[in-house]
């Protein structure tokens, strides 16, 4: 998606020939046709990178959006799942031993391989669209992390072969080994230690400090020296096993290079531990074993083959040549060099996401309360240049509080922030439309709905849309010097407790009439996320800056909801139009029959599983390599036609006539894209003005209780064909109320209630002025 450019608003546009009204908040701009294919992909687009705001360093900007997603979600914390099952996988003992290839099965079978790299449709069961595509995601990443593991065991099992190179062994493994080093440095608060770490591990392809021959000759020392200790009786037992690698390697039963590479893994093991996770130690340490004494055991078998091949005879030259290739022991020995290293960037990777989250638990614990919300509104006022509050009216009375200070003249706020102006302006520009839309679909008035919402006491949102639980079981302490408080695991969960409250600020206040501030925000984000111009980049309201990403992900979301909702409207088309020419073919020939008789029974077509199609049409759309092509394929499948009665060739008209219905239907500039558009949005401005209550009854006529939000949404989609959705449009209208949230608890007073109040009254004065006009040119 490219940027939208500053100012470049949704343009006013008059009543299409022959079409529906203009959407809402102005209708979409025109797309070339290879647009509509892309809207029909539905592929999601990569989040948008923040932009760098004019006046803040690139870290002034990163700390801001941190404080502003802690605000969204005060317990956030990065996952280690994944992390913890990869290490159990590597782990667990081989199911056969089967060679490694090149192919996912293989490696999906292969040592060590995660039990089932490839997904079982049985797991997509019960699963929705972003859950399966995560699955997914997962299942290729480890796949491909093993895929690359065999390769290295692949060249390391060629260096322990008969005759390979003496530097073979470290081309193949050193840079791996060294990559732990340095990046577990990067880690370490303490900058002397930090250098001196760095140096220790650095590594390079060429000559100088750091290549390969110094590499050798620094591991070869040290080995050696950890021998000596050995035999003087001062040394750990890794010293000592490297004492006897090298009394092997002395023997020209092992690689060379083999000592100090073993020697090198047992240093980074330890210091993986010491500037870790206190809380991880125990188990690092036994995993660490685990692989240790593997590892001892393959070396041993392949320094006995090696003193057996010495001891016997020259072979012939023939068997020479065979005997270069691995032999079972080398390649048991390779593989497990491969996993010691495999664990190690493992648990680097879990000092990382540790260290993380200790930075994301510090400034959580740093923002309790209202902090983040004062903090992030103090940069906005200065990155923007707002001007300043008006100081508060001092009173002579002791007894009388003081007065809040005024907010300034909202012409000056427009003029600092005149993109966020102009947004609140559209909003308030589609109101009369939003009405107009909820009173015909559903004989609803959206004024008394809010009214008759707020008498039910309609609760305000206990917590945020998009918070997640606190993560359970995750380090906040690091010896790597990120915090300077004890090991205690107790006081690191109630630091995590505390932490997680929630600004009340930021809790979305329900109902809230749409002529109001709030609602203002909240059809401008509907807007946002239903038109034709990316809600990313330059282009957006200053105020919605820090929320780039969060409305990308909207905005692809609602995108996808568009052409599922257009696929099933076809779907049920098709199905119909076939249902219908089939009794009339039915009707026909009993008609043209010589005897009396009953018509032959219409080819009926299995019921859709509206779920299971919703499901399917959410991982295509996540995909971002969809094209056409799949989508037609499924939308035939929905449609029925392989169970149809067609020949060949009349389903491969069929296909192809459901792929142009589609792209006309996805045209952006067309009616019916703009009648989907707007039933969805509708429904989303709905959930979000009014919350979703579930205790509430149905409106029925001349009912003046609460209204049941759900069925309100349900009426809407129905119309539309996709009531199956209506949970959907509910979960994307929560996310947009956290965003709202947020956006309404850091600039409500300063901008938004001024902004609105000026725009609201702008559309009013606009009101009056054309019933003036219609009233005058009726009188003439």
């Amino acid at each position: 998606a490219t940027d939208a450019q500053p100012g470049d608003l949704p343009p006013r546009a008059r009543k299409p020939p022959g079409g529906l009204t203009r959407g809402f908040f102005g209708a979409a701009k025109p797309k070339p046709a290879a647009a509509a294919g892309a809207a029909a992909a539905g592929a999601a687009a990569p989040p948008p990178p923040r932009t760098q705001e004019p006046g803040l360093s690139a870290g002034a900007v990163a700390n801001l959006g941190m404080v502003q997603d802690l605000l969204h979600d005060p317990a956030k914390r990065l996952p280690n799942e994944e992390l913890d099952a990869a290490i159990t996988a590597l782990l667990a003992p081989p199911a056969a031993d089967t060679p490694t290839t090149g192919t996912p099965s293989a490696a999906a079978s292969s040592a060590g391989a995660p039990p089932g790299l490839m997904v079982d449709p049985s797991e997509l069961e019960g699963l929705d669209g972003e859950a399966a595509v995560a699955l997914l995601k997962a299942r290729a990443r480890a796949a491909a992390e093993k895929l690359f593991w065999d390769g290295v065991v692949a060249k390391a099992a060629a260096a322990l072969a008969p005759g390979a190179p003496p530097a073979a062994l470290l081309a193949a493994t050193a840079s791996l080994a060294l990559e732990v080093g340095r990046d577990a440095a990067a880690e370490v608060a303490d900058p002397q230690l930090r250098a001196q770490l760095s140096a220790e591990f650095e590594y390079s392809n060429g000559g100088g400090p750091g290549s390969d021959q110094e590499l050798s000759d620094r591991l070869e020392d040290a080995a050696r020296a950890a021998a000596v200790a050995a035999g003087q009786g001062r040394a750990s037992k890794s010293a000592q096993g490297a004492a006897a690698a090298v009394a092997a390697a002395d023997a020209r039963l092992v690689p060379r290079a083999l000592p100090g590479l073993l020697l090198l893994l047992e240093r980074l093991g330890a210091l993986l531990v010491e500037y870790g996770a206190p809380v991880r130690a125990t188990q690092a340490l036994a995993t660490q074993q685990t692989v240790r004494d593997e590892l001892s055991d393959a070396l041993s078998a392949y320094a006995a083959e090696s003193a057996a091949a010495a001891a016997a005879p020259p072979p012939p030259q023939q068997q020479q040549q065979e005997q270069q290739a691995p032999s079972p022991q080398a390649r048991a020995l390779a593989r497990c060099l491969c996993t010691a290293l495999q664990l190690l960037h493992l648990q680097l990777r879990q000092l990382k996401l540790d260290a993380a989250n200790a930075r994301l638990s510090m400034l959580a614990a740093q923002l309790r309360g209202s902090s983040g919300v004062a903090y992030v509104r103090d940069k906005f006022r200065l990155l923007h240049r707002l001007p300043p509050l008006a100081p508060p009216l001092a009173s002579d009375d002791a007894d009388t509080p003081t007065a809040a200070p005024a907010a300034p003249a909202p012409e000056r706020i427009a003029a600092a922030c005149p993109r966020t102006w102009a947004w609140l302006q559209a909003a308030a520009r589609g109101a009369p439309s939003i009405r107009g839309y909820c009173a015909s679909t559903l004989g609803l008035s959206i004024d008394d709905a809010v009214t008759a919402a707020g008498h039910s006491g309609h609760p305000r949102l206990r917590t945020p849309p998009s918070a997640t639980p606190a993560a359970a079981g995750l380090p906040t302490v690091l010896r790597s010097g990120l915090r300077s408080t004890g090991p205690s695991a107790a006081a690191g969960a109630d630091e995590r407790g505390e932490a997680a409250s929630v600004a009340p600020e930021v809790l979305p206040a329900l109902p809230v009439p749409l002529a109001s501030a709030r609602g203002l925000v909240r059809a401008g984000l509907v807007s946002l996320v239903s038109g034709g111009t990316p809600a990313a980049g330059a282009g957006l309201p200053e105020t919605l800056q820090l929320d780039a990403e969060r409305l990308h992900a909207s905005q692809n979301a609602f995108q996808q909801l568009v052409v599922v909702a257009a696929s099933f409207l076809l779907a049920q088309q098709s199905r119909s139009g076939h249902g219908a020419a089939a009794a009339a073919a039915a009707a026909a020939a009993a008609s043209s029959a010589p005897s009396p008789q009953l018509p032959p029974a219409s080819p009926q077509l299995p019921s859709l599983d509206a779920r299971a199609a919703k499901r399917r049409l959410r991982v295509l759309l996540a995909d971002p390599s969809l094209n056409i092509g799949h989508l037609v394929t499924e939308l035939s499948l929905m449609a029925g036609l392989a169970d149809a009665g067609l020949t060949q060739e009349e389903q491969v008209k069929a296909e192809a006539a459901l792929k142009t219905a589609l792209l006309k239907v996805l045209d952006p500039a067309g009616p019916a894209y703009r009648s989907l558009a707007n039933g969805l949005s509708a429904a989303l401005l709905l959930h979000m003005l009014l919350g979703c209550d579930s205790g509430a009854s149905p409106q029925s006529d001349g009912d003046s209780g609460p209204p049941d939000v759900p069925s309100l949404v349900s009426r809407i989609l129905g119309r539309l064909g996709a009531s199956i959705l209506t949970e959907d449009v509910m979960a994307l209208g929560a996310q947009l109320l956290g965003i709202a949230g947020v956006s309404e608890g850091v600039h409500l007073p300063e901008v938004y209630e001024p902004l609105a109040r000026l725009a609201l009254e702008q559309q009013a004065a606009a009101v009056a002025q054309a019933q003036a006009q219609q009233a005058q040119q009726a009188q003439a």
